[in-house]
């Protein structure tokens, strides 16, 4: 089990992962604290599933996909704030700005005062930094340096100095090597890109 502490305008949540990949958000909005309210959430479908490791945890191309038949979404009567909300999994990072920035895991809210003035206002609760780490499909999420070096260029420095590591069989062994611990992908919640991805991968035997 993995537990994160997060706050954004608007809400506080704790984030719990479990064993089998479920994550539990226990939070409270705090805009309109003690008061009873309707708070609307959804989040982005999980990630795909691909017949081969090429094509499975990668971000969805723009939020229509993204939210488009998710069934991480409802409704909940709140009497003062307070939530829960249970996700099967995980959902899935994606991309707006035609495919320049990066959107990893949230859950967007929306709360609604049951007050004589009925007013409104709706929220961003980012469950991890990173989705499924080390998968994207325009270049890497922004990393621990704040601008590449001058001899780097943009966010694909991802694969910087893969070209000087041994033979490989083929693109899915490449990634294989770099793919995340088991025990993390299912019981964790991902919380770093590495600057330096490719320092410790070894040659395939």
């Amino acid at each position: 089990m993995n537990q994160r502490t997060v706050q954004s305008e608007g809400v506080n949540a704790k984030i719990t992962r479990e064993a089998n990949g479920q994550v539990t958000i226990v939070g409270q909005m705090t805009k309109f604290a003690g008061a009873a309210q309707q708070i609307r959430w959804i989040a982005a479908q999980k990630p795909q599933r691909g017949i081969g490791f090429n094509g499975s945890g990668l971000p969805y191309h723009n939020a229509d996909q993204a939210f488009d038949g998710t069934p991480f979404k409802g409704t909940i009567a709140s009497p003062d704030g307070s939530f829960t909300i249970v996700l099967e999994t995980l959902p899935s990072a994606y991309y707006t700005g035609l495919g320049s920035v990066y959107v990893p895991p949230v859950v967007i809210l929306e709360s609604l005062s049951n007050g004589p003035e009925k007013n409104s206002y709706r929220t961003h609760l980012f469950l991890s930094p990173v989705g499924v780490p080390y998968r994207w499909t325009a270049g890497a999420p922004p990393g621990p340096r704040a601008e590449p070096r001058v001899d780097q260029v943009g966010r694909a420095m991802f694969y910087n100095g893969r070209e000087e590591l041994g033979l490989f069989q083929n693109q899915e062994a490449l990634l294989r090597y770099r793919g995340y611990p088991a025990d993390e992908a299912s019981q964790r919640l991902p919380d770093r890109i590495d600057s330096n991805p490719w320092v410790n991968t070894p040659s395939p035997a």
